[in-house]
Formats: structure tokens, C-alpha cells, sequence
């Protein structure tokens, strides 16, 4: 079995949609990540599903139940790899547009989180249990806001657009030289590419 995490499966869907990204510039970004990471290290490009593969030669004890362990999780051994999904560019106009629909399906997602927060509405992060039709309305009509939402890539790399993987996917490495390890070549990658928004890096505590 191998440990791996989904980064976007919407991103894949794009791919067939738009002819699939340029296998040249799937080939240069390989290669880029092949010299920047160390040995011990392997990328690979998944065709069929659109994914540029980073692999762990070595396996690691990963904790099945990943950064939300209790304690009493039982580590597998496994395979670590993190994944890019990437996709043909995006025009810049449909981005923008697409980034203000997001903005302002946000801005009402936040309205209606505060109503729910203050009506009593339980529930843990932003998925709500209600119990009367009323809250039952507006957690419906969050719950489509919020898949309404946008799939839009963090990171381009010359004519691709590129979406990652959760930035808690390896937290769930239980040797903490092996989890920094992996976290120092993440970032090595992803310096390699261009940013939609500068903030990203500020949220994966990258320089």
C-alpha cells in the first residue's frame, strides 16, 4: 500500500477539458525537481492523471491517522510522496473572474458562519449539524456556497498551472528528522515555481 494524499481532483478533471498541459514544460519542471532535490529522492510524472510525483525512495512510519492522532494510532510503514497536479495555463482574465466570484462567495459563507455560530448551530469547523428546518436552510444553503467554490491553482510554471496537496500532508510522518526532511524538500519544489498569491508561502512559513 502506498501513502499518498489527493491534492485536487478537480484540477484533473480540467486537464481533459482543456487537451492536458504541455508534456516539453511537464518535461523542464521535472528535471528542475530532479536537480534541486536531494539523493534519496525520486520524481516521476504520472501521465494518465496528470501528476508530477515526488517520492521518498526510503519508506517511513506514517500514522494512519494523520496530524489528528490521538496517540493510540498504530503507524504502517509506507511510501511517502507528496504530488503537483498540473494543468494547462488558465487564461489570466478567466482567473481574475474567477477569483472575485470566490471573494464574494466567501464573504457570504462568513455571514452565514457567524449566523449559525450565534443561532447555536453545532457542529466542528465549518461542517454544521443542524436541527430545526430553519438552520437546516442555512447550513444547506452554506454547504452549496461552499462547494461552489473555485479550484484555482496556487502555482504556474510557465504554461502550466499547478495545485498541491494539503500543507498538513507531512505532519502525518511519525520521525521527526524524516517529517523536517520532507517539509525542507516540499519547499525546495515549490520555490521552483511562480506564485498566484504571494500569502501562500507566508502560510506554509516559507522565507
Amino acid at each position: 500500500m502506498k501513502f499518498f494524499v489527493l491534492i485536487s481532483v478537480a484540477g484533473f478533471l480540467c486537464n481533459s477539458a482543456s487537451g492536458g498541459p504541455s508534456e516539453r514544460t511537464v518535461n523542464i519542471l521535472t528535471h528542475e525537481i530532479r536537480e534541486s532535490i536531494p539523493k534519496g529522492w525520486t520524481v516521476s510524472y504520472d501521465k494518465p492523471n496528470s501528476l508530477v510525483r515526488v517520492t521518498r525512495d526510503e519508506p517511513v512510519l506514517i500514522a494512519t491517522g494523520g496530524f489528528n492522532t490521538d496517540g493510540r494510532d498504530v503507524p504502517v510503514k509506507d511510501q511517502y510522496e507528496f504530488w503537483l497536479s498540473v494543468s494547462a495555463r488558465m487564461p489570466s482574465e478567466e482567473y481574475r473572474r474567477l477569483k472575485i466570484e470566490d471573494a464574494e462567495t466567501k464573504k457570504e459563507m462568513s455571514a452565514l458562519y457567524d449566523d449559525l455560530r450565534h443561532r447555536g448551530v453545532q457542529g466542528m469547523g465549518d461542517e454544521f449539524n443542524p436541527e430545526n428546518a430553519s438552520d437546516k436552510v442555512l447550513v444547506k444553503r452554506y454547504d452549496a456556497l461552499k462547494a461552489s467554490l473555485h479550484d484555482l491553482p496556487e502555482f504556474s510554471f510557465q504554461d502550466l498551472d499547478i495545485r498541491t496537496e494539503p500543507w498538513w500532508n507531512s505532519e502525518s510522518i511519525v520521525d521527526d528528522k524524516i517529517r523536517d526532511e520532507s517539509k525542507r524538500i516540499k519547499e525546495q519544489v515549490l520555490k521552483l515555481l511562480s506564485c498566484y498569491d504571494p500569502a501562500i508561502f507566508q502560510l506554509l512559513d516559507m522565507p
